[in-house]
């Protein structure tokens, strides 16, 4: 790393994105092009950094469309957004090398995997972007933190972070240690009867509420990270909660084996990766996830809302996904015992569709 590297904190990754973006010198580049399937936490800071966002339709997890990037991207182009969904590594390769010839930042989002250490010898990570976003809140226990890793000629000059107020972010830590929690089995282990069938929300609705829970809190935006968080961080075996994660991926992925209505994405869990989760979807049946949850199984989902920058029409790949895909857990607590219980559920679900 000849030219060196700084990494802009922040109290999650869009608020370090969001500091490091007000911190580049602005120029007449003033647009970021991101795919169209993304959390709305990805949007917001772009947006409130004063940059326009132009989403594209990308008809790929794994990499992305250099056509789709040659056809949209102008000499107002600041960067390209590419994000590694749901900790599976996307080729960006093709992707890095035509920025570069264009003159275009490549912003990499690694916030679906667990952030390594020391981010500047991470060269594997790091050798293709310009920065490269990691999250702690996604993968551990923590109640804040996020880091953008930068290349330093960017020049970005990013004031330094402050302490964050002290009862939200324990407040915070319980909170987040709630929800690892719930997804830590697929069943209760308290005797409580499985989860009700839920109601799904109008998209609409549904839209403002991400909205509401991915935005910006301008207060927080010069807070860096808890000493909490760093307690957490600094003392987790996260090369063990990697191939724990990895196991899990194995032992789910052996579970459906012949099962043809069931459509994986992804079907390897490369060994550098800590995976977020297992994206699936089950064609045939309408608001499946609400059926399995009814019956036990802890499922979350992906950008469900889309941005509302997006507008009514158009980018039909994102919203096919973001209705159809959802993510089963791969939490490093789960056991073979809780995992067998997966395939029966969506027998179940199978047959409810057939009776």
């Amino acid at each position: 790393m000849d030219e060196g590297w700084d990494v802009t904190l922040g109290h999650s990754a869009r608020y370090a994105l969001y500091r490091l973006l007000q911190g580049l010198p602005r120029t007449s580049r003033d647009e970021v092009l991101v795919p169209a399937f993304v959390c709305i936490a990805l949007v917001e800071p772009i947006l409130a950094a004063g940059y326009k966002v132009r989403f594209f339709d990308n008809p790929s997890l794994t990499e992305t469309n250099l056509d789709l990037i040659r056809d949209l991207a102008t000499d107002r182009t600041l960067a390209v957004v590419a994000v590694h969904f749901f900790g599976f590594r996307q080729d960006t390769a093709g992707l890095a090398g035509l920025c570069r010839d264009r003159g275009i930042l490549l912003i990499e989002n690694f916030t679906h995997s667990l952030p390594v250490r020391d981010f500047v010898v991470a060269e594997d990570r790091l050798e293709r972007c310009d920065v490269a976003l990691f999250s702690l809140k996604k993968m551990l226990p923590a109640p804040d933190g996020g880091f953008a890793v930068h290349r330093r000629s960017l020049g970005a000059k990013v004031p330094r972070s402050a302490s964050p107020a002290r009862l939200p972010i324990l407040q915070e830590l319980y909170r987040s240690a709630e929800r690892t929690m719930k997804t830590r089995r697929w069943r209760s282990s308290n005797g409580e009867a499985a989860n009700p069938v839920q109601v799904p929300l109008a998209d609409s609705v549904a839209a403002e509420i991400a909205a509401s829970m991915h935005g910006l809190d301008l207060d927080r935006a010069s807070w860096g990270i808890s000493a909490a968080s760093r307690r957490i961080w600094e003392g987790a075996d996260l090369d063990a909660l990697a191939a724990a994660r990895r196991r899990n991926f194995g032992l789910i992925r052996e579970a459906f084996l012949g099962m043809p209505e069931i459509e994986f994405p992804f079907r390897d869990a490369p060994a550098d990766s800590c995976l977020w989760g297992i994206p699936f979807m089950v064609h045939g049946i309408p608001d499946y996830d609400y059926k399995l949850r009814s019956i036990g199984l802890p499922l979350f989902t992906f950008a469900r809302a889309l941005h509302p920058g997006l507008g009514r029409d158009g980018f039909p790949i994102a919203r096919a996904w973001a209705a159809q895909m959802k993510v089963l857990p791969v939490h490093q607590d789960l056991t073979p015992e809780d995992i067998a219980t997966i395939k029966p559920a969506f027998e179940a679900l199978l047959a409810r569709r057939l009776g």
